[in-house]
C-alpha cells in the first residue's frame, strides 16, 4: 500500500519509542489534523512543543516536526494515547471499547520500554489514562509502576488560549529540573 493519504483517512503517527529506558515518553491525545496529514508530530507552527522542548533544553537542539524522530537522540518517545482518529482533543470520539483497547495499549508501550516518566502533553488524555476527572498540573501522586512517574502537562497546542509562558512553561520546566534528579 502506497503511503499516500487516502481521502478522509488521517495518517496516523508512528511511536517513536524504540529505546529501552527512555527518560520520557511525551503522550498526546491523538494526532491533530496538520500532524496526520503530513504524518509528523506537532506540526502545526502554532504548537509549542518543539520551541519548549529547545527552550528548557530537553532537547541538545530545536528539533523541526519533520524532524520528529531525532527525539530518541534525547532518550525521549512519542505516542498518542487515541491512534485511529485525529484532530483536537474536543473532536475525538471517544467510545468506551476503543479507549479500554488504547489505554491497554499504552500500558503495554510501558511495561515494553520502561520509560522513567509517562508525561501527558494535555489534560485531555491523562483525564482518561488515570480515570480521573481534572488531574492537577504536574506530578501525579497515582503510579502505574513503582519506577514510572506520571506528570500532566499544560498543552502546547495553538489552540491553548490559556498558556501563559512563565506559568505553564514552568511546570513543563518542574518536568525538566526532575528528569535530572532519575
Amino acid at each position: 500500500m502506497s503511503n499516500e493519504l487516502l481521502p478522509d483517512v488521517p495518517k496516523i503517527n508512528e511511536d517513536i519509542l524504540t529505546k529501552y529506558n527512555l527518560k520520557i515518553i511525551f503522550c498526546g491525545m491523538a494526532a491533530g489534523k496538520i500532524s496526520a496529514k503530513v504524518g509528523g508530530y506537532y506540526a502545526d507552527t502554532r504548537n509549542k512543543f518543539w520551541d519548549v522542548l529547545d527552550r528548557l533544553q530537553f532537547t541538545e537542539k530545536r528539533i523541526k516536526s519533520c524532524e520528529y524522530k531525532e527525539i530518541l537522540k534525547n532518550n525521549l518517545g512519542l505516542t498518542d494515547l487515541v491512534k485511529n482518529q485525529s484532530g483536537v482533543d474536543s473532536e475525538i470520539i471517544i467510545k468506551e471499547k476503543d479507549i479500554k483497547k488504547d489505554i491497554d495499549e499504552l500500558k503495554k508501550k510501558l511495561k515494553k520500554w520502561n520509560p522513567k516518566i509517562l508525561a501527558f502533553n494535555g489534560r485531555k488524555p491523562a483525564e482518561i489514562f488515570l480515570k480521573k476527572n481534572q488531574p492537577s498540573w504536574g506530578k501525579q501522586n497515582q503510579k502505574q509502576t513503582d519506577s514510572l512517574e506520571i506528570w500532566v502537562l499544560p498543552s502546547t497546542a495553538g489552540l491553548n488560549t490559556w498558556w501563559k509562558i512563565k506559568n505553564h512553561e514552568k511546570i513543563w520546566e518542574n518536568l525538566y529540573q526532575n528528569m535530572g534528579k532519575l
